[in-house]
């Protein structure tokens, strides 16, 4: 069981670059883990490549295609989402789970 959940919708590069924050954030649950949740709508050709990367992280507990699989915001206290992503479902959820974020200026 874990009470963090990451989003994440980018290339190979942003995850090899988000790696070390993920695994930070893992190590201060007790198991270990993180789930992530992706958009269940990204189709472009990263996607498989990334999915592979994501399900075969030691610390990656389960990952979430969201809207497509439920997912309940109640069972999650932490949030980690690059505003670098766009509004997807998955995004748009991050940001109501946490309102005090503020925007990034691009």
């Amino acid at each position: 069981m874990t009470s963090t959940l990451a989003y994440f919708k980018n290339g190979i590069g942003n995850w090899i670059l988000m790696t070390p924050a993920l695994q930070a954030m893992a190590s201060m649950e007790k198991s270990g883990k993180i789930n992530v949740v992706l958009d269940s709508d990204w189709s472009d050709s990263r996607k498989p490549a990334v999915l592979d990367l994501v399900k075969s992280a030691p610390f990656v507990n389960r990952v979430i295609q969201y809207p497509a699989e439920a997912l309940d915001p109640r069972k999650y206290t932490k949030w980690f989402y690059s505003r670098h992503s766009e509004g997807s479902p998955a995004m748009k959820l991050c940001e109501t789970m946490n309102p005090t974020v503020g925007h990034k200026i691009n």
